[in-house]
This record gives structure tokens, C-alpha cells and sequence, in this order.
């Protein structure tokens, strides 16, 4: 089974690194910013990053913390 998962990360690595090879720099920069704000969401140093925040500004609402996060 793992090797089936690794098989299509692979596959996905692949195809993002044609993809990324074949357009211009100007767009390639703005696919992968908005794929990384996208999928930054669900990585750890954004849990760091909102934790940090909490015990920097105890007072901040959840809401601006997410605020200053997505910007």
C-alpha cells in the first residue's frame, strides 16, 4: 500500500515539475503562491505561528489571529 502512495506522490511531483518547467516565471510564482497559501493552512508552522501569536497578544480574538495568518 505504501508503495501505491508513493507512487502517486511521485506522479504529482512529476507532473507540478513539468508544469512549473513549461509556463513563465511571473506565472509559475503566482500558481505556487496561491498553492502554498492554499496548503499552508495544514502545516505545522501555522499551528506554530497561531500559538506564537496567542502567547505574544493573549487579548487578539481568534479571528484577527487568522486575519494576520492568511495575510
Amino acid at each position: 500500500m505504501k508503495k501505491i502512495k508513493y507512487f502517486y506522490q511521485y506522479l504529482l511531483i512529476r507532473i507540478l515539475d513539468f508544469y512549473f518547467r513549461n509556463i513563465s516565471i511571473e506565472h509559475a510564482s503566482r500558481v505556487g503562491a496561491f498553492l502554498f497559501k492554499k496548503i499552508g493552512k495544514f502545516s505545522k508552522a501555522n499551528k506554530t505561528a497561531y500559538n506564537n501569536l496567542s502567547l505574544a497578544f493573549p487579548n487578539l480574538s481568534d479571528e484577527k489571529k487568522q486575519q494576520i495568518l492568511e495575510n
